[in-house]
Formats: C-alpha cells, structure tokens, sequence
C-alpha cells in the first residue's frame, strides 16, 4: 500500500508530466486547414483515461491558464489574445470533455468503456470546436476564408476525425495496458 503522502506526490507528478504532454503534442502537428491534426489529442484523451474526471480536468485548466499567461504552449503560440483563435474552442472542449470522459472511463476499467469514453470526448471537443468557431468567426474576426458551416464540417473536421478515432483506440489501449500499474499507486 502506498502511502498518502506518496501518493498526492505522483498525482502532482503524473498531472505535470501529462501538461507537459499537450504541449509537446501541441508542436507536433500536421496543419491542415484552419486548425492541425496533431498529438496533442492523444494525449488528452490518456490523461482523462489515467487521471480520472478531476486531475484532468486540473491539468487541461492549468494547460490553458498557462497558454492564456503568455507561454508558447498553444499549436500557435500563447498569450491572452488566443482566445479569439478559430481553434481555442478545441481546447474548451478539451475542458468540458475532461470530467465527462472521465467519468465514464472510471465505470468499467476495459478497453470498450475506455474507447466509449474516448469517442464521447472526442464528439464533445469536435461540437465545442467547431461551435466557437463560428461564434469567433460570426461576431469578433473577420477572416479571409469564408467560413461556413459546411466549409467548418468538411474542410476542418471531416478531415480530423479518422485520425482523432485512431488517437482514441490507442489511447484506449495505452490505458488498458498503464491503468493496473497507475492504480496501484493509489492514483
């Protein structure tokens, strides 16, 4: 058994070490149009897989307070002014999806609930994406392509979504496989 103490001390550990994942994910990336399809979703999606509904959620929210502060740790950089970015919105939904996903993935420990709540998130960050997207587009930027909704869906996340499934099954793996060893730490 391991104690509480130590065990506080590897959520904080494994919390930094999944913060430093979105970013290092963040850059590595293939741009597409509006927005890239990159790691940094694989490694979301683990950290609401293996932290659980709170950690995550923690995490994600210092990631994007970090991002809002100034630091590079965003695709396109950092700073308060990324909000009116056409791809924050993605990372909202990395926000609200946290607790959901968690949430369900803390239920069953098995690859097919982990993989639910993987394609649960993923929706949920897709609707949050391309929601924000429009309101950003709508009513505060003005950009040079002609945002539509049909253009957001087929340009933006028809393309994102075999690669966000991929990210989800192996992520459902990964889980399945670190689970056991992260539990008996009391995580």
């Amino acid at each position: 058994m391991v104690s509480k103490g130590r065990s506080r001390t590897l959520k904080l550990v494994l919390t930094a070490v999944f913060i430093a994942l979105f970013t290092v994910g963040a850059y590595v990336r293939i741009p597409i149009t509006i927005i890239s399809i990159s790691l940094q979703f694989l490694f979301v999606l683990l950290s609401f897989l293996l932290l659980g509904a709170r950690l995550s959620f923690v995490a994600v929210l210092i990631y994007i307070s970090m991002g809002l502060l100034g630091l590079p740790v965003f695709t396109n950089g950092g700073g308060y002014a990324y909000v009116f970015n056409l791809s924050f919105g993605y990372l909202i939904g990395f926000l609200i999806s946290s607790p959901v996903c968690g949430c369900i993935a803390k239920r069953k420990t098995s690859f097919w609930n982990y993989l639910i709540a993987c394609l649960v998130a993923m929706i949920i960050v897709h609707t949050t994406g391309v929601a924000y997207m429009m309101l950003i587009k709508e009513y505060l930027v003005d950009t040079s392509i002609d945002l539509t909704l049909n253009y957001v869906l087929l340009y933006v996340t028809l393309p994102c979504v075999p690669t966000d499934a991929i990210w989800c099954v192996l992520a459902s793996f990964l889980a399945t496989k670190l689970r056991p060893i992260i539990a008996k730490y009391n995580v």
